[in-house]
């Protein structure tokens, strides 16, 4: 009788477990289907680095005079 508990003791451990990868596998592809939506707004942000020709760089690579 103890294998049979032991048994049923790991199949509802086992099931915790699938459900907790689920939740964890919707998280990743809610992440990874926002991170590469095309519709989402696109924020151009400039980062104020100087380079030796004293021109700004932009965050897309764009350069612009100073």
């Amino acid at each position: 009788m103890e294998t049979e508990d032991r048994v049923t003791e790991l199949e509802s451990e086992i099931q915790a477990t699938k459900e907790e990868l689920k939740r964890i596998l919707l998280d990743i592809r809610a992440f990874l289907m926002e991170a590469q939506n095309p519709l989402r707004p696109f924020e151009r942000k400039k980062v104020s680095v100087n380079n030796d020709s004293g021109k700004e760089v932009a965050q897309d690579g764009d350069r612009e005079e100073s």
